[in-house]
């Protein structure tokens, strides 16, 4: 308003696509700091790990044993109980003890692992309603030829198929193509793409099972169909694709019922009463894309640095 661009179309279809992807909700619903800041994105750019993010994971590992860190992987945790001392860690393949624990895991888990139930706990309690006013996604895992001007690095498309429609279920892609650089076993002159689409959580898990599978094919085809119309030169030849939905991220990666992309920034001052450390009981820690600065891998990097400051601190 301040600048006349209110009805400039242009504009506000650039917002509210990069809203969307980045604070997970459209401008008119944003909290202005955050939105503002990611106007940024664009100029800044975005960082591509060689190999996959599955390197950025291995390279933590590496730092954290380098550290004299202990590193265990495929033990998943089924419960935590206070002890004297601090907590009991029960896990798979046995129980550890520890002083304090920091959990990468949305709100949701921590009802099943300490034992408690919603309104149990009211600081993270607060923090799982906003999660579940968020999104899961729907995914295309694709190995494409690339296009003969395509750039050589890796680069992001964001495409938009209906401006009116809203930007959700296929309407709305975010797309990664990985650089000539990046082999990853692709053939020579074909690359990786990673298309993202926001699915309402709540309107699939009042469907049927039946009804939801349909509901998520319905939604990739979608996806199929604004990549056919809007960056039709990354059609010519797809290899190899595989898809994914909510329950994918719910099976592998343990998200509650496959929410992704952490919290919506709607306006409000919730968005600020979260900058110390999110512990819902003592010495037990939240961490990860719900606590703040929130969604990212830069922004959970920051908030595992200053809560892992604070733990060692306290210790």
């Amino acid at each position: 308003r301040e600048h006349a661009l209110e009805d400039h179309a242009a504009l506000d279809l650039y917002l509210r696509s990069l809203c969307q992807i980045t604070v997970q909700c459209p401008p008119s619903e944003a909290e202005a700091p955050f939105a503002l800041a990611t106007m940024d994105y664009y100029f800044r750019g975005t960082g591509h790990v060689r190999g996959g993010i599955g390197q950025l994971a291995s390279g933590l590992v590496r730092a954290t044993r380098r550290a004299g860190g202990s590193v265990v992987l495929a033990n998943g945790v089924t419960g935590l109980s206070r002890t004297k001392k601090g907590w009991r860690v029960v896990t798979r393949r046995g129980e550890l003890e520890a002083r304090a624990v920091v959990a990468n895991v949305l709100p949701q888990s921590l009802w099943d692992l300490t034992d408690t139930k919603r309104g149990d706990l009211p600081v993270s309690d607060a923090l799982a309603e906003e999660v579940e006013d968020g999104w899961g996604a729907a995914m295309l895992y694709r190995v494409v030829q690339a296009p003969v001007d395509a750039p050589s690095g890796a680069h992001h498309l964001e495409l938009i198929r209906e401006p009116s429609a809203p930007f959700v279920e296929g309407n709305h892609l975010f797309c990664s193509f990985s650089g000539e650089l990046d082999r990853r076993g692709v053939p020579d002159g074909y690359r990786t793409l990673t298309v993202s689409t926001h699915i309402p959580v709540r309107k699939l898990h009042a469907l049927s099972l039946d009804e939801q599978g349909v509901y998520v094919a319905s939604i990739q085809e979608r996806m199929r169909e604004t990549l056919r119309t809007c960056a039709p030169e990354w059609e010519r030849d797809i290899a190899f694709e595989l898809t994914a939905s909510p329950r994918t991220f719910q099976r592998f990666t343990r998200r509650y019922v496959g929410y992704v992309g952490g919290i919506p920034r709607r306006a409000g001052w919730h968005n600020y009463r979260g900058f110390g450390p999110h512990a819902p009981l003592e010495n037990l820690y939240l961490v990860g894309d719900t606590v703040f600065p929130g969604q990212s891998t830069f922004a959970t990097a920051i908030g595992g640095v200053k809560l892992a400051a604070h733990v060692a601190r306290s210790l």
